[in-house]
């Protein structure tokens, strides 16, 4: 791995951690390992509370009930997507996106260790245009020093109609749903993130994303450490909101 991002860029190199190990957990009954490899895996995983894992809510939550397409937008070090592939009905899918290259390599690397072979890394990241940028410019927040990424049209990547979809992509979930505002028609059970500092700093009003939701037709609860609370169209949200979006006459809450 540090051979290969070398050759794009040494310093992509540079947070990676002096003895990478190994973290071991069990979801699903299933046994996961995530591997510990740079200073934001140790951030992220190493230590984290398990309602830090917020798709055991989403499962709480009825939303992984007999699905077999997942789309994970926003796939970091694929510790989502290694989940989710333990939900899934036997020949299904998990389409994994992730724009920055030491993610996607640290991904490739736990599915690999994990065996798994239902998971299908999009290199990518999601926009509402077709681009080859620098990771520091649109004001993207991509992990590691600044280096070339990919950005693609949901429609173009979105394969299969999806059963479940997460998006958590940091303030571009603006452009996502902009660009795929009939998302909410062809998938009922969706987990997205609305990060409002992040669209604040961009000088975007959060509620161009949030009006969108078709709350006539869907639940909307907020997720707050285990809990959910539900929202309507007139509630503010403050600070990253984790929204699970689920049909009408589903869901619950947890505690």
């Amino acid at each position: 791995m540090r051979t290969r991002l070398k050759k794009v860029n040494s310093i992509l190199v540079s947070e990676f951690i002096e003895t990478p190990f190994l973290k071991h957990m069990v979801f699903n009954g299933q046994g996961i390992v995530i591997p510990i490899v740079n200073q934001e895996a140790v951030s992220w995983y190493s230590q984290s509370p398990m309602l830090n894992f917020d798709f055991i809510i989403e499962s709480f939550h009825g939303m992984h009930k007999d699905i077999r397409t997942v789309y994970d937008i926003g796939g970091h070090q694929g510790v989502w997507a290694l989940y989710y592939s333990t939900c899934i009905s036997t020949g299904g899918r998990v389409f994994t996106f992730e724009p920055s290259i030491i993610n996607i390599e640290i991904a490739a690397l736990s599915f690999y260790i994990n065996c798994i072979d239902s998971i299908n890394i999009v290199p990518a990241g999601v926009g509402d245009d077709n681009l080859r940028i620098n990771s520091s410019d649109e004001g993207l927040l991509i992990s590691g020093p600044p280096h070339n990424i990919n950005l693609v049209k949901p429609d173009w990547i979105m394969w299969e109609r999806p059963d479940f979809i997460k998006i958590d992509i940091e303030g571009y979930e603006h452009e996502f749903i902009k660009y795929m505002p009939d998302v909410f028609d062809f998938c009922n059970n969706i987990h997205l993130e609305i990060h409002v500092p992040h669209l604040k700093a961009r000088g975007i009003d959060y509620r161009e994303i949030y009006e969108k939701i078709p709350f006539d037709k869907l639940n909307v609860h907020k997720s707050v450490w285990g809990n959910l609370i539900p929202v309507g169209r007139d509630d503010v949200l403050e600070d990253f909101s984790t929204l699970l979006v689920t049909p009408k006459g589903t869901g619950g809450s947890a505690g």
